[in-house]
């Protein structure tokens, strides 16, 4: 079976031109456009990538708050 696969493919290889069947540019030009229609996320989606988005902004800032603690108290500490 291996091998009628790959004898089916050198011959079609040796050939100049693959006929393709008709109407096959129609076909894939529009399956080309149906997936490049994108829908609009939802009014929810797009609440929750705002939540999620200010919710790391918020734990960001809490972290570069302490680190500017932490070395506020140590050089107060050494110092």
């Amino acid at each position: 079976m291996q091998k009628d696969k790959q004898q089916e493919l050198d011959a079609m290889l040796s050939e100049d031109c693959l006929q393709v069947p008709d109407g096959f540019a129609q076909r894939v030009m529009q399956e080309i456009q149906a997936s490049q229609q994108v829908d609009k996320p939802s009014f929810v989606s797009q609440g929750l990538q705002w939540f999620a988005l200010a919710g790391g902004f918020l734990l960001g800032a809490q972290q570069l708050l302490s680190f500017v603690f932490g070395v506020w108290l140590a050089t107060t500490v050494a110092g």
